[in-house]
């Protein structure tokens, strides 16, 4: 999330497009379709280059992001172990 917001803020349409590029695939693989859905919209938005909305669609990430945060803390015990970190 600091990557893409420091991109963001930097205005770089094709870093931008990478990142919620593999964002989106991440999020989808792990069954967070309002994440995932999201990031392809700010995809396609950088696809189209138009970083106005790119950035405008970019102020739902962090409420998002932290709903699939406290998600992952609330179910962490039963994840597999493997897929645990000291930091989550």
């Amino acid at each position: 999330m600091q990557r893409i917001k420091q991109i963001a803020e930097n205005r770089d349409i094709d870093a931008l497009k990478r990142e919620v590029h593999d964002l989106k695939g991440t999020c989808g693989n792990m069954g967070f379709v309002g994440i995932s859905s999201l990031a392809q919209d700010i995809h396609d938005a950088c696809k189209s280059d138009d970083l106005g909305l790119a950035i405008h669609k970019l102020k739902n990430l962090d409420s998002m992001n932290q709903r699939v945060m406290d998600w992952l803390d609330k179910h962490k015990s039963e994840l597999p172990e493997e897929t645990k970190t000291a930091d989550s």
